[in-house]
């Protein structure tokens, strides 16, 4: 099932339409089907699908100083690493995971991406939305929490010449349920960016289940290939 929905209509893409419920099996139907979200995006991508060597991940993970100033948790890094080093590791040379973390800056973030063009990349970071604005909390130049713009996030991980195939936007699982809608709406941009897809976890939730999807999703995306497959896969793993 394709939606297809505005890139920039925020309303639409704050509702939870993955939630959408089947009566009669009891079960939301993206865990039962491929359900996305599409939308056209503007920037024109030259390069092809991935056809040989090894894809390459980023994990970013931002934990800067202050987040208790922000009224925020910090996050426990160490077990958040540890569920994609899970759910990649057995991927071996298959998927290559560099790390980027605590002190994460937008302008870090954007050498990064620039210089060495990740396929994939996995964001976990606190956001906070104030009206119809969202932000990403990152480091400053000094390690501490600061507020950034989610379009200057989206600005600093499309390059023109080193566009990622696929971004996962993760909430921490010690974040709020409502900071969720932030990344929601990250997600559009991205297209819209040149980005073929991004993945929005639109709140936090329990360890063992996060280990769950990612290990679904992770195996099924380079197994497949399929976007759209290895999600409906992931969701089934934890219905």
């Amino acid at each position: 099932l394709r939606l297809w929905l505005d890139p920039y209509s925020i309303k639409l893409h704050r509702i939870w339409w993955e939630a959408m419920y089947d009566p009669e099996q009891e079960l939301p139907l993206s865990a039962s089907m491929a359900f996305s979200r599409f939308m056209s995006g503007s920037a024109v991508r030259h390069d092809g699908p991935i056809s040989k060597g090894s894809l390459r991940l980023l994990l970013v993970a931002s934990n800067p100083e202050g987040l208790r100033r922000l009224q925020l948790e910090d996050i426990n890094l160490s077990v958040e690493k540890s569920i994609v080093t899970h759910a990649t590791e057995s991927l071996g040379e298959t998927l290559v995971v560099e790390k980027y973390m605590p002190n994460v800056t937008v302008e870090g973030l954007a050498q990064k991406q620039a210089a060495e063009g990740f396929q994939l990349v996995h964001i976990l970071a606190h956001t906070i939305i104030r009206g119809e604005r969202s932000f990403m909390v990152l480091a400053d130049g000094s390690g501490n929490a600061q507020e950034v713009e989610c379009q200057q996030v989206v600005s600093a991980l499309t390059p023109a010449d080193a566009l990622p195939h696929l971004v996962f936007l993760a909430a921490p699982m010690v974040a709020e349920a409502s900071t969720g809608p932030a990344l929601v709406t990250m997600s559009p941009w991205l297209v819209d960016a040149g980005v073929r897809a991004a993945i929005a976890i639109q709140g936090p939730i329990s360890e063992d289940r996060l280990v769950n999807f990612c290990n679904s999703f992770y195996e099924t995306l380079i197994t497949t290939g399929v976007i759209d497959v290895a999600l409906m896969v992931a969701r089934s793993a934890i219905f």
